[in-house]
């Protein structure tokens, strides 16, 4: 089931994970911070709570560490938020959310062609060559 959450909402879920949180409410969207070790349990609570379609996803080079960005929106309310998570340059991992949000597919496909020379892997797929393959088996929600 999912509900309607107002930025307020959303902060007090995400500092139910990570209680240092700060936010960044001076753009467009409700900026957050997520580091690496709350970021799946946060997406995953994230979608249950409403924010269901994942509409970009990049991943930026600041050649001291790499960050990985999610804008997500609640189909429900046009409610949207950005998830950055700070990922180290030595090693560049981290989870898949194909299957969170569907759209994570070809997003993340673009990240790892793109970032070729930096090599972010994406855990949970096996071979991002088989990407397509993969998402198929992924659990659609």
């Amino acid at each position: 089931q999912t509900t309607i959450m107002s930025n307020d909402q959303v902060k007090e879920l995400i500092l139910s994970f990570a209680p240092d949180t700060v936010f960044d409410e001076a753009s467009e969207f409700l900026n957050v911070p997520v580091e690496l070790i709350h970021f799946r349990k946060i997406a995953e609570a994230l979608r249950q709570k409403g924010m269901d379609f994942l509409f970009c996803l990049t991943c930026v080079d600041w050649k001291t560490h790499l960050t990985v960005v999610y804008h997500l929106r609640a189909t429900t309310d046009h409610n949207a938020i950005v998830l950055k998570v700070n990922v180290d340059r030595a090693n560049p991992e981290i989870e898949t959310v194909c299957d969170i949000w569907r759209t994570a597919e070809f997003h993340e496909r673009e990240v790892f062609e793109g970032s070729k020379s930096i090599a972010l892997q994406q855990h949970g797929w096996r071979n991002m060559g088989a990407a397509w393959r993969c998402c198929h088996s992924c659990n659609r929600r």
